[in-house]
C-alpha cells in the first residue's frame, strides 16, 4: 500500500494508489488509537513509543529476485531466460509503471514470461492463448486455487504451540522467488545469484568449494571484480544511473571458510526501478512491483516522562534507544559503552 502514501513513489499515479493511501491511513489511525488506549489504561507512567524501521519505495524485490539473476544468466549463456515482450515500446512510450492484469499475482506475471526451455515456452504460449475461464477450470481440476490475491480460501487455523521440526531442519523451497528458478543452471555458471530478500547476493562457483566448481582460487579476486563491474554497469532506464548504490566482497579474507557468509558479493541497490539496461545483456524488464514499499533503516522514538523535556534530538543510533529505556526503568546500563540515554542529554 506504500505507493498510495508516498507521492514520490513511481506508482503513485496508478489506479490503485488512491485506495491504497486510504487503507494505509486507516491502519495508522487504528494504531494511533490503540496506543492511546494502552497509555490511558496504564495510568501514571513513563511512555516510550518507537519503531526501529521506517518505510520507503521498494528497492529490492525486482532487482534481487528478477533483474540480477536474469542479468547473470544472460552474461553467461548469451541468451535470455526471462522474455519480457514490448520492452522497447515501453521505453518509447515514456516508461510508465507496469502493473499486472487485474487479479493476477505478481509471481504468475513473472512466470508467464520465464522461458528458459522449449517446454516452458510452449506452456507459456498455451497460457496466453487459452481463455482465462478455461485456464481457471484446468487449475481447479488439478487442485490448484483460483482465489484472488489476498483473499482467504478458508477459516484461519487455530494457533498451535511451537514445535521443532524433526531433524532440526525445515524443508521448504522458495519457489515464490523467480531467482530460485535458475538453480538448475548454477552448476554450469561461473557465478550466480542466491536467494535474498533485500541485498543482491552473488556466489562464485569456486573450484574446491562448490560441487561443480569452475573458478580456480587464483581467479577468485578477478572474478569478483568482474561481477562487480558487470552489475555496476547496469543502469536504470528511468534515471540512466547505476542500479548499484554500493557493494562489497563478503569472503575476501578466506573464500573457503565454512563459517563464512553464503555469498561472496553483496549489492545494495540505489533506487526503485522496474527494469535495467546493460551494455551487452540489453534491456531486462519491465517487471511490476511485488511490494510497493519496504523497510528502511531510519525509525523513530517518542518519549514522555519524568526528566524528559520537549524537543527534537535529531537522528541517533539505535543503541541509544536501549540505553534510554534502561534509564527510564531505573536500571543501570548492561553495557555502558553501548548507547547513550537521552536522559543524559537533557
Amino acid at each position: 500500500m506504500w505507493h498510495g502514501a508516498d507521492p514520490s513513489h513511481p506508482a503513485f499515479a496508478t489506479p490503485t494508489a488512491e485506495l491504497a493511501g486510504e487503507q494505509m491511513l486507516r491502519v495508522h489511525v487504528a494504531l494511533d488509537q490503540a496506543i492511546g488506549r494502552a497509555i490511558a489504561n496504564a495510568g501514571e507512567c513513563d511512555v516510550c513509543v518507537f519503531s526501529l524501521h521506517g518505510m520507503k519505495p521498494n528497492c529490492s524485490d525486482i532487482q534481487t529476485s528478477v533483474l540480477l539473476p536474469e542479468l547473470l544468466h544472460r552474461l553467461h549463456f548469451k541468451k535470455a531466460a526471462l522474455r519480457m515482450p514490448g520492452g522497447e515500446e515501453w521505453r518509447a512510450s515514456g516508461m510508465p509503471v507496469v502493473v499486472p492484469e487485474e487479479n493476477m499475482q505478481w509471481i504468475d506475471f513473472v512466470a508467464r514470461h520465464f522461458a528458459d526451455s522449449d517446454s516452458r515456452r510452449a506452456m507459456n504460449f498455451v497460457k496466453r492463448a487459452l481463455p482465462r475461464l478455461l485456464l481457471e477450470a484446468a487449475r481447479s481440476a488439478t487442485g490448484r486455487s483460483n482465489h484472488k490475491p489476498g483473499e482467504l480460501v478458508g477459516d484461519i487455523p487455530a494457533e498451535r504451540p511451537f514445535s521443532s521440526v524433526k531433524g532440526g531442519i525445515a524443508k521448504s523451497s522458495p519457489t515464490y522467488m523467480p531467482l530460485w528458478w535458475y538453480r538448475h543452471r548454477w552448476p554450469s555458471m561461473r557465478y550466480f545469484a542466491i536467494p535474498s530478500f533485500t541485498e543482491g547476493l552473488v556466489r562464485i562457483n569456486l573450484r574446491g568449494r562448490e560441487r561443480d566448481g569452475l573458478v580456480d582460487i587464483e581467479d577468485y579476486q578477478r572474478t569478483c571484480e568482474e561481477v562487480i563491474a558487470e552489475v555496476s554497469s547496469a543502469t536504470s532506464p528511468l534515471t540512466g544511473k547505476s542500479i548499484v548504490a554500493d557493494c562489497f566482497m563478503m569472503r575476501a579474507e578466506d573464500p573457503f571458510d565454512p563459517a563464512g557468509p553464503p555469498a561472496d558479493i553483496s549489492f545494495h541497490w540505489s533506487d526503485t526501478t522496474q527494469a535495467l539496461d546493460h551494455p551487452t545483456a540489453g534491456l531486462i524488464g519491465p517487471v511490476p512491483y511485488n511490494r510497493a514499499g519496504e523497510h528502511d533503516g531510519t525509525g523513530f522514538a517518542l518519549f514522555n516522562g519524568a526528566g524528559i523535556t520537549p524537543g527534537d534530538l535529531g537522528t541517533r543510533p539505535g543503541l541509544d534507544l536501549a540505553a534510554t529505556i534502561q534509564s527510564m526503568l531505573g536500571r543501570d546500563a548492561v553495557n555502558p559503552s553501548a548507547g547513550v540515554s537521552i536522559l543524559d542529554m537533557q
